[in-house]
């Protein structure tokens, strides 16, 4: 009896053949290169709504219930395998007629006949649930790492805010030590005089100063406005 077919393959059948979501089969690669199914068992119908005796009835398959987006990729995949003799293990999308998909992982391992011709003894199982599952994960950590950029960009921007008016100090400082080494005593006469009568510290009245020039409006005085410190 031929390999194709063989009572080993059915055997193997009637052990899985609903054990599992899936279906097992057995796949031909004929010297002429096109592909075809010798046996296929009947869970296909439930598991991608395929019809077993119409896929074995074929002379050869293009394998149009594929996805074209993994079609190209599915059957490079047969090939190299067939060419190697390296196990096949390729997940791809399987169109229903319902419109929807299921993602399927095909697992088949190949042998060589005299003729040339190749044979896979494999399954197909349906992989949906765990794909789905990956791609919420992904989609989560992907959220995880916008919200952990968004969080970086927020502190960058609390910081700038928190560096602008420390900036303006250690200036406010910087401008003090100037001033203060051009003229005796440290600080200029005028702000000496003022800080005297109005018993704030000189660097207090310099980030007054400082900090309030853009809002402050000409006075006849050359004194400067009320300070909000409190006095020392």
């Amino acid at each position: 009896m031929s390999e194709l077919n063989s009572p080993q393959t059915r055997d193997v059948t009637s052990l899985l053949g609903g054990a599992f979501p899936g279906h097992t089969m057995q796949r031909l690669r004929t010297p002429d290169g096109a592909y075809r199914y010798s046996y296929v068992s009947a869970e296909v119908q439930a598991a991608f709504g395929l019809d077993a005796q119409a896929l074995m009835a074929e002379p050869a398959v293009d394998h149009s219930w594929i996805h074209a987006d993994d079609r190209a990729r599915f059957v490079a995949a047969l090939e190299h395998s067939a060419q190697h003799l390296t196990t096949l293990d390729e997940e791809v999308r399987v169109l229903l007629q319902s419109g929807g998909i299921k993602w399927v992982r095909s697992l088949g391992q190949p042998r060589r006949m005299d003729d040339g011709t190749v044979i896979w003894d494999g399954v197909a199982l349906d992989v949906t649930d765990r794909r789905e599952a990956l791609m919420a994960l992904e989609r989560a950590l992907s959220d995880a790492r916008r919200n952990e950029v968004s969080e970086s960009r927020f502190a960058a921007i609390a910081t700038q805010d928190v560096s602008q008016p420390l900036n303006a100090l250690a200036q406010a400082v910087a401008a003090l030590e100037t001033h203060g080494s051009k003229t005796p005593g440290g600080v200029p006469p005028r702000w000496q005089r003022w800080c005297a009568s109005s018993k704030t510290s000189p660097v207090r009245f310099l980030l007054h100063d400082q900090w309030s020039r853009p809002t402050r409006t000409k006075s006849k005085s050359n004194r400067p406005h009320s300070l909000p410190f409190a006095t020392p």
